[in-house]
Parts: C-alpha cells; sequence; structure tokens
C-alpha cells in the first residue's frame, strides 16, 4: 500500500521548488535501490526488498522527484522500422528522497527515510509525510531506528519531537564494526 493513488502527487508542503511527492510504485524499485546504494551503502536494502516494501500491505513508500533536465523519452521502441509508441511531453524526472512506514496495529515503524539532498527540507518534508500517514492511519505512536553515529539525523528526529527510549547494539554494519541504533519514538494525537 504506497499511499494514495499511484502516482498522484501529495501535499509539498517543505519541498523545495519543482519538487514533488508522490506514491512509489514498483516501476520505482530500481532507482529506490540505486539511492539506498548511495546513501546507506553498509546495509542498503536490496532491490527484491524494495519491491516487497512497495508491494506489501500495511506499507506506505513515496518518493520525491524533480525534473532531471532531460529530453523527455519515448515510452518505447519498437523492432528496427517500426514507429516509437507515443512519447512522453513530460519531463523526465529523478528521485531524491524517499521513505516508508509500516503500520503496526495502533503504533507504526519509520523504516527508511533518505535523501541526496541534505538540508533542503527534502528530509523534513518526508518526516511530515510519515507523521501526518500514520496518524490518519489511527497510529498512536512512531518509532524509527537511527545509527548512533548520525548526528544529523537524530537532530532533525530530535527538533521532530522524538525520543530516545533505548538502544539496538550492533544493529548496523560499520566499516570499523557493528553501530548501535538507538531507538526513538515520537507519541501522536489521536482523535
Amino acid at each position: 500500500m504506497s499511499g494514495d493513488a499511484a502516482g498522484a502527487p501529495l501535499e509539498r508542503d517543505g519541498l523545495p521548488d519543482g519538487a514533488r511527492m508522490r506514491p512509489a510504485d514498483l516501476a520505482d524499485a530500481p532507482a529506490l535501490a540505486e539511492l539506498e546504494h548511495e546513501l546507506f551503502p553498509e546495509d542498503a536494502w536490496s532491490l527484491a526488498m524494495l519491491r516487497d516494501e512497495i508491494a506489501h500491505p500495511s506499507r506506505h513508500v513515496v518518493v520525491v522527484e524533480v525534473a532531471d533536465g532531460s529530453a523527455p523519452r519515448p515510452r518505447s521502441a519498437g523492432p528496427i522500422g517500426t514507429p516509437l509508441e507515443a512519447a512522453s511531453d513530460a519531463p523526465s524526472r529523478r528521485i531524491i528522497g524517499y521513505a516508508a512506514v509500516m503500520l503496526l496495529g495502533d503504533s507504526a515503524d519509520l523504516h527508511t527515510i533518505g535523501t541526496t539532498r541534505p538540508g533542503r527540507g527534502v528530509g523534513r518534508a518526508l518526516l511530515d509525510w510519515a507523521l501526518r500517514t500514520t496518524r490518519e492511519d489511527g497510529a498512536s505512536a512512531l518509532l524509527l531506528e537511527v545509527r548512533e553515529d548520525n548526528t544529523r539525523a537524530r537532530h532533525v528526529y530530535e527538533a521532530a519531537g522524538f525520543r530516545d527510549i533505548g538502544a539496538r547494539r550492533g544493529y548496523y554494519p560499520g566499516p570499523d564494526g557493528p553501530v548501535d541504533a538507538r531507538v526513538m519514538i515520537r507519541e501522536l494525537p489521536t482523535d
């Protein structure tokens, strides 16, 4: 369950000009796998894991994308000598961020959040989406794990009202050995 109708833009509060947020679909999985390896090289999710995440009924996955400046591409080319299928007039777009949440009854877990543009509002917009989505689905709390050595992300989560509730020892792989995860929670208002 990747959010609302596939491809429909979601709210864009806090996103940079030209960026849009939309529910992910299975066609996004290869681009997300590339981003995972760029952003989280030591513990990137595999293509299969990302496809499962997007397709799973208890998950919401969104992407943030921008026009990449390249010319529109044809949808597909047939065999030599046959005309191209209808070409898209839409500009080519590139994914610059994504997030995934899992619903767990009355709570939810932020599985992943990442952006290639830190400090420009993309991550915060994704976090706001995660909080809003889980609250709308009836969750009373959103939990997450964050690398203990990722102070930037921890500060963002603290500023968003998350508090540290413990550690998972050796949760993440690291170049110098395992790295602990801090477990954080944010209680959500219920109606």
